[in-house]
Protein backbone atom coordinates (compact mmCIF):
# COMPACT_ATOMS: atom_id res chain seq x y z
CA UNK A 1 0.00 0.00 0.00
CA UNK A 2 2.41 2.14 1.64
CA UNK A 3 4.70 1.70 -2.25
CA UNK A 4 1.52 1.96 -4.54
CA UNK A 5 1.33 5.81 -3.03
CA UNK A 6 4.45 6.18 -3.99
CA UNK A 7 4.62 4.55 -7.63
CA UNK A 8 1.20 6.15 -8.09
CA UNK A 9 2.21 9.52 -7.17
CA UNK A 10 5.88 9.56 -8.25
CA UNK A 11 7.11 10.79 -4.93
CA UNK A 12 10.79 11.12 -4.72
CA UNK A 13 12.86 8.54 -2.47
CA UNK A 14 12.30 5.39 -1.22
CA UNK A 15 8.44 4.70 0.24
CA UNK A 16 9.99 2.67 3.27
CA UNK A 17 14.03 3.26 3.30
CA UNK A 18 14.95 1.76 6.51
CA UNK A 19 15.13 -1.93 6.94
CA UNK A 20 13.71 -1.26 10.53
CA UNK A 21 10.87 0.58 10.07
CA UNK A 22 9.73 -2.74 7.21
CA UNK A 23 10.54 -5.35 9.93
CA UNK A 24 7.98 -3.00 12.03
CA UNK A 25 5.80 -2.83 9.95
CA UNK A 26 5.90 -6.51 9.17
CA UNK A 27 5.58 -6.89 12.84
CA UNK A 28 2.30 -5.02 13.45
CA UNK A 29 1.11 -7.38 10.04
CA UNK A 30 1.79 -10.15 11.74
CA UNK A 31 0.41 -9.28 15.25
CA UNK A 32 -2.73 -7.57 13.30
CA UNK A 33 -2.94 -10.98 11.57
CA UNK A 34 -2.97 -12.81 14.83
CA UNK A 35 -5.35 -10.85 16.52
CA UNK A 36 -7.36 -10.61 14.14
CA UNK A 37 -7.86 -14.72 13.79
CA UNK A 38 -7.69 -15.45 16.93
CA UNK A 39 -4.38 -16.85 17.15
CA UNK A 40 -3.21 -14.05 19.98
CA UNK A 41 -5.46 -12.36 22.28
CA UNK A 42 -5.24 -8.62 21.64
CA UNK A 43 -3.98 -8.03 26.14
CA UNK A 44 -0.86 -10.16 24.76
CA UNK A 45 -0.20 -8.47 21.19
CA UNK A 46 2.62 -6.30 22.77
CA UNK A 47 2.96 -8.59 26.04
CA UNK A 48 5.04 -11.60 26.54
CA UNK A 49 8.40 -13.23 27.96
CA UNK A 50 9.84 -11.72 24.98
CA UNK A 51 8.13 -8.41 24.75
CA UNK A 52 10.26 -5.90 27.25
CA UNK A 53 8.85 -1.92 27.83
CA UNK A 54 11.44 -1.16 25.73
CA UNK A 55 11.41 -3.26 22.91
CA UNK A 56 7.72 -2.38 22.88
CA UNK A 57 8.74 1.16 23.01
CA UNK A 58 11.35 0.95 20.29
CA UNK A 59 8.64 -1.09 18.17
CA UNK A 60 6.29 2.11 18.58
CA UNK A 61 8.81 4.55 17.50
CA UNK A 62 9.91 3.04 14.67
CA UNK A 63 6.57 3.35 13.46
CA UNK A 64 6.06 6.58 14.35
CA UNK A 65 9.02 7.61 12.56
CA UNK A 66 7.73 5.60 9.30
CA UNK A 67 4.67 7.52 10.37
CA UNK A 68 6.23 10.84 10.29
CA UNK A 69 8.73 10.27 7.05
CA UNK A 70 4.90 9.26 5.19
CA UNK A 71 3.68 12.59 6.07
CA UNK A 72 6.78 14.60 5.39
CA UNK A 73 6.59 13.03 2.24
CA UNK A 74 3.35 13.76 1.54
CA UNK A 75 2.83 17.33 2.52
CA UNK A 76 6.75 17.96 0.41
CA UNK A 77 4.80 16.53 -2.76
CA UNK A 78 2.12 19.19 -2.47
CA UNK A 79 4.08 22.19 -1.15
CA UNK A 80 5.94 21.73 -4.17
CA UNK A 81 3.19 21.18 -6.58
CA UNK A 82 4.38 18.14 -8.05
CA UNK A 83 1.88 16.96 -8.54
CA UNK A 84 1.28 19.57 -11.55
CA UNK A 85 3.95 18.80 -13.44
Amino acid sequence: MIARLWLVYELPGSPIPKLSWRRALGELAEIRNDVAHARLPLNLALNGPDRSADAVAAFVLELRDLGRHIVESVTAYVDGNSYLA
